[in-house]
């Protein structure tokens, strides 16, 4: 239900199978006590710190479904429905991976997705961090097996060796140089890639950044098309040649 305006909390329950001891998840929703005024963000904040603590504890595909009930004097009751879900763990093999990758793994694997979905995409967290970092040839395997009776999630990670860009030109006419493209693509907002990595991991992102770089020097119609890619295993290098439509300069 939607919560009303300056209501305050009469208290926070827990239905479902909570599995654990009430006092120990009553540590994780502080933000809700009884008698100050609900806000969202506060149940949104407590939600997640009780997902983490399932997830730490083996419940990875936990399931947490928060209500709102009103009394007749307007105060509300936040309960949050547990389904636990069987227990489950994640392992990493092969290379070595750093441990805020491996949290972020676990920080947002979703239990209300098909666990061959959730696979799928922990699989693309792993590589675009990899990838990103210039790990071109990065490769993961991942499924899951029963072990008892918990679920193990396992990924087994082959890094590869780290490229470099040896060579990065522009092909077709251009009024924007090479060196303002690739400062353009340096440090986009959300996506991991350094410089021009953005190109071969993330192009999307990196060609609205250049669309713009081009339409800044009046250039409204410019298309950049996807960029070509010899890499050099036995120099582990990459050119990158990006292909460039400018057309004609925008009059108003």
């Amino acid at each position: 239900s939607t919560a009303r305006k300056d209501v305050k909390i009469q208290g926070v329950v827990f239905t479902g199978d909570p599995r654990f001891p009430e006092a120990d998840l009553r540590k994780q929703v502080k933000r809700l006590r009884s008698g100050k005024v609900f806000n969202y963000s506060d149940m949104r904040r407590s939600l997640e710190r009780l997902i983490d603590t399932y997830k730490q504890r083996g419940h990875i595909n936990v399931i947490i479904t928060p209500s709102l009930a009103y009394d007749e004097e307007g105060r509300v009751t936040i309960a949050f429905d547990v389904k636990p879900m069987p227990p489950a763990r994640v392992d990493f093999t092969g290379t070595p991976l750093r441990g805020k990758l491996r949290r972020e793994v676990i920080d947002r694997w979703n239990g209300r997705l098909p666990e061959e979905m959730s696979l799928a995409e922990a699989k693309k967290i792993l590589l675009y961090d990899l990838n990103s970092r210039g790990y071109f040839q990065a490769a993961v395997d991942a499924g899951m097996t029963p072990s008892g009776d918990q679920t193990v999630y396992w990924f087994r990670v082959d890094r590869g060796p780290r490229y470099r860009i040896r060579e990065f030109r522009l092909e077709g006419e251009s009024a924007v140089s090479p060196r303002s493209v690739r400062k353009a693509v340096s440090g986009i907002p959300g996506t991991k890639g350094r410089g021009l990595w953005s190109l071969v991991f993330d192009f999307k992102r990196a060609r609205l950044r250049i669309e713009s770089l081009y339409a800044e020097a009046g250039y409204q119609g410019a298309v950049i098309l996807p960029p070509r890619i010899t890499a050099h295993p036995e120099s582990r290098s990459l050119d990158i040649e990006l292909p460039i439509q400018q057309g004609t300069v925008s009059r108003i």
